[in-house]
């Protein structure tokens, strides 16, 4: 039974095997997850076809482009043994099994199979391989449990696979626990000299979805001509909305948060002024229908940024449920590509992480990018001619400066402003 790459919307086609989650010549069941791929947005698992033994096509660490075998899920009962050397007594055993054993650095001819059973198991190996083990060359990993990447990287770093601890199954040795080995004992750091006082520092290859942000980056800048507005927005009736919601948190089932207020804010300015809610071609501004905000949200992998649709039309826990949802598979990558297509225009809270202004680049095929920086107080005078508390949040107004002039952003910057000045438009 094939097992293929699925079709899961990456535009290139091009896939990564970050990891089997199952050995060669395991067992496997089916819907049971065996490998993780990677594209250029989303991590998904991917399921086994059927019940089997699994057998690796595409190693881990390689890519593949979708719809590609990358590897087979086989019936042990109908595989054909290979055919044994003249001078080994005959072991019959699947192909996966003798991969197994040859990892192992066993032979077949060792394992008395019992009479009562036609073919050598992968637990006879398995039981046979530990002793083994003690006579093997202290100068070779063959017995070593390791994906094949795992072993290429061992090699490529001088690395003794027998020092590192696995978190495979049973504590197989995956690429992962190389690479924190060879982090930890600094083997990958470069010491050229530069000169006098120049010394080049560790060198990692990017994943590929940092690969994908610094390539949209920088098409995104040389595709429009980006103009950024920044300002400060009075948020003091806005607080006190963030304030009722934190109270009541318990009873809404959700905890209130700057982004997803501001996500409503964008979604109901963008309804009263939709002047940012559209593209430009190269003949003509299209319109959106849909107000369909996307969420920045950092992650260890990088910036993701998933889309709240119809954000005009939910109400705002509706959307504090969603954009906490949508974090969380974001950290954990469990984005679909559904998940982050789609979006008009974009918010990033930087605030969230200490910043004030920035300049934001826009997401391709957007024309507007709003990012908003970290409450602080400040003193303002009242009508009285008092000198009170306030509190102010610092934004940063990115837009396609080829459609979109300065006096349409400071439009827009104003009805942000009548909104966040009047909270119950919000609700």
């Amino acid at each position: 039974m094939e097992i293929r790459i699925p079709k899961i919307g990456v535009e290139d086609g091009d896939v990564l095997i970050q990891g089997w989650t199952k050995l060669a010549g395991s067992f496997v069941q089916k819907d049971e997850i065996i490998a993780i791929l990677e594209t250029d947005k989303v991590v998904n698992d991917l399921a086994s076809p059927g019940d089997g033994v699994l057998e690796i096509v595409v190693a881990e660490g390689q890519r593949a482009r979708m719809t590609e075998v990358i590897g087979f899920v086989r019936n042990p009962q109908q595989e054909k043994p290979l055919a044994a050397p003249d001078n080994e007594q005959t072991r019959r055993a699947a192909p996966s099994v003798r991969r197994l054993a040859r990892s192992m650095g066993v032979e077949l001819s060792d394992i008395a199979a019992d009479s009562a059973h036609a073919r050598v198991t992968r637990q006879d190996v398995l039981n046979l391989g530990p002793k083994k083990a003690k006579t093997v060359d202290p100068g070779t990993d063959s017995f070593i449990r390791a994906t094949p990447l795992a072993r290429e990287l061992s090699r490529q770093w001088a690395l003794d696979l027998s020092t590192i601890e696995g978190s495979g199954p049973d504590h197989a040795v995956l690429a992962d626990d190389v690479r924190r080995a060879e982090a930890a004992a600094g083997t990958s750091s470069e010491h050229q000299s530069l000169g006098s006082d120049q010394r080049l520092g560790q060198r990692r290859s990017l994943p590929p979805i940092r690969q994908a942000i610094a390539r949209n980056l920088v098409q995104s800048l040389a595709e429009t001509a980006q103009m950024t507005l920044m300002g400060w927005f009075d948020v003091g009736a806005l607080l006190t909305l963030y304030q009722a919601l934190q109270e009541d948190h318990e009873y809404l089932g959700v905890s209130p948060s700057w982004s997803a207020i501001f996500v409503r804010v964008l979604a109901v300015s963008l309804t009263a002024n939709p002047v940012l809610n559209g593209f430009l071609t190269d003949h003509e501004w299209v319109q959106w229908d849909a107000v369909n905000i996307g969420l920045a949200v950092a992650t260890d992998r990088g910036l993701l940024v998933p889309v709240i649709r119809q954000a005009d039309q939910k109400s705002l826990v509706a959307i504090h449920r969603e954009a906490a949802f949508l974090a969380i598979q974001a950290r954990e990558g469990r984005l679909s590509p559904d998940d982050m297509n789609g979006g008009t225009v974009t918010l990033s809270n930087f605030g969230s992480f200490g910043g004030e202004w920035g300049t934001p680049i826009l997401h391709r095929g957007q024309s507007g990018l709003l990012g908003i920086g970290a409450m602080e107080k400040h003193p303002i005078v009242d009508q009285d001619d008092h000198i009170v508390v306030g509190y102010r949040m610092p934004y940063s107004l990115t837009v396609d400066h080829r459609a979109i002039d300065g006096a349409v952003a400071g439009s827009f910057v104003k009805t942000l402003k009548e909104m966040i000045a009047r909270p119950t438009r919000l609700m």
